[in-house]
This record gives C-alpha cells, structure tokens and sequence, in this order.
C-alpha cells in the first residue's frame, strides 16, 4: 500500500469512529515470520496523524502507512487501518523517521499519484462463499431510510435476485472482519455526497461493529481445540478454570463442557438453529486468560 496523504476531508458528513491517538488500529500476523504486527495512530506535528505499522507490543519496525494533515477527519486513521488489513499484498512501507513526527504530512509523505481509489475495495465486487453464493454492496430500495436506492450488504439467490443482509450477518458468515468492514468503509467514503443514494444504513452498521463488545470466536474455539487436541487439556478441565463448574460439584476438573461448547460455538443454544458464531469480550478474556493461560489479544479474530 503506498505512502499517501490520507482521504479526503468530510465536511458535513456522519463521522466514523474517530481513533485516538497512540492507539491500536488493529493487528495482524506476518505470513512469512508468523509475528503479530499492529497499526498505531502516532501524533504528529502540528496536529497531524501518523499511522504506522510496527510488531505488537514493542516500538520495533515501525514503517509509515500514511500521514494525515490536521484539517483532516481523525477517523481517516481508522478507514486506512482497515483498508490496509484487508490487503493482502499489503507492501513493506518505508521506515518511520523522526521526521515523520516532527513535520508536517506534506513534507513527509508526499503524493505518487496514487489517491485513496487506487487502494480501496471495489464495494461492486463480489465476495463468493464456499458454495458459490455472491455477497456483495448492492443498490437496494431505500425503504424506510427516505432514500430511493440505499447500499446495503447483499447476498444473491439462487433466483438471481438480492436479498439485504447487515454487515455483521455477513461477517458472520464468513467468520472473518475483512473484507467486509473495509468495503463497507470505502462504499460510504466513496458515496456520501451523493443525495440519490443512502449510505445512512451500511454506515450505522459499521459504526456498531467497530463499536460492539460482542466479537467472532473463531479464535478462541481455534485456541482451544488446539489445547484439547495437542496439550491434552479436556474440555472439562478448561472450563472449571473458568470458575465453570457443574453444580453442586467439588471436583476442580469436573468443568460445565456445554457452557464452553456454547460460548466457543461447537454446540448450539437450546432453541437455535445452529452454533453461535459470536462471543462477548468478557468471555474470550476469561477462557483465554483463566482457562488457557493466554493473552486474550492472541486468540482475537
């Protein structure tokens, strides 16, 4: 992804979900090394935002993602953080200097001609499944938001046509953030200055996800069936560190298996149709920490 001056400025748009700074934007994991790697928004001079890519938890290897100017939205931070993570042949951007935090955006960063649409996701494109099902941002009848056509995450039936879905019904059948939530970003980035189209609705629902303590457990389940199944840890054992015993039971190892098959998604609510595919904050933390003696960041999606 190149090093550019960030988006463009929104004057009287909803704002997205503003970063502060020194914060973590979100982090991945290196393919070639295997090491977490975070995106950090970083103050810079004047106002100015730096947001970086360095490995998590330390100040190493910081490299510059994009500087943004101080009259800029502060939430471009978190739009360039998620259309970076999306990309997969993200490049290896230059070293941060002292620079970089000490002048202002147009002295560091400069612009090769490569503006924000040259990086975004194409919101038109497709997503398929497993089974060949298209997902997509779609124009959809505006309904009740007042708008004649309105974006909304789609899926396309066997008939052909499109049937609306939310954000989090898409990122949860797939199990994964991106490349959703980033097209989502870029759909409403792209079109909010356009009356004949709604974005109201795709851009309350990224709004809710970024700001939602109820996460994905494929982590967590990942975490754990890789416990049972190479440490030799049981599921019992597990969940009676939890604190999750069955009641009226003194047997430390003797753990409520269903309460963690439920939370994991390995087995259903009574009276659903299938697994959860979603675990609150609170509750990753406690099996990761207590039941599995992990940092609750390791076994995040």
């Amino acid at each position: 992804m190149p090093t550019t001056t960030a988006t463009r400025t929104r004057a009287n748009a909803p704002k997205p979900k503003q970063s502060k700074r020194g914060s973590c934007l979100g982090r991945y994991r290196e393919g070639d090394t295997g090491a977490v790697r975070s995106i950090v928004a970083l103050a810079g001079a004047g106002g100015s935002v730096v947001v970086v890519d360095r490995l998590a938890g330390t100040k190493a290897d910081a490299r510059v993602i994009a500087c943004i100017a101080a009259e800029e939205d502060p939430g471009n931070a978190s739009l360039i953080a998620q259309l970076y993570l999306a990309d997969e042949n993200r490049g290896r951007c230059r070293e941060l200097t002292s620079e970089d935090l000490s002048s202002s955006p147009e002295k560091v960063a400069g612009d090769d001609g490569q503006g924000e649409d040259a990086v975004a996701p194409n919101c038109s494109d497709g997503v398929l499944d497993e089974k060949g099902v298209c997902y997509s941002i779609r124009e959809l009848d505006g309904g009740e938001s007042g708008a004649a056509r309105e974006l909304r995450w789609a899926r396309r039936s066997a008939s052909g046509e499109w049937q609306a879905l939310t954000l989090r019904e898409t990122i949860g059948h797939f199990e994964d953030y991106e490349p959703f939530m980033a097209m989502a970003a870029a759909a409403v980035a792209a079109n909010k200055d356009d009356p004949a189209i709604g974005v109201a609705t795709l851009h309350c629902e990224l709004r809710r996800q970024q700001d939602s303590p109820i996460v994905l457990n494929r982590g967590i389940r990942a975490a754990v069936l890789r416990a049972v199944n190479e440490q030799g840890l049981s599921l019992s054992e597990i969940a009676a560190r939890c604190g999750r015993r069955h009641s009226g039971c003194d047997d430390f190892s003797s753990g409520d298996t269903t309460w963690l098959q439920r939370r994991i998604g390995v087995k259903k609510e009574a009276g659903s149709d299938g697994p959860t595919k979603w675990v609150h904050t609170d509750v990753l933390a406690l099996i990761a920490r207590d039941g599995l003696g992990l940092a609750p960041h390791e076994v995040e999606v």
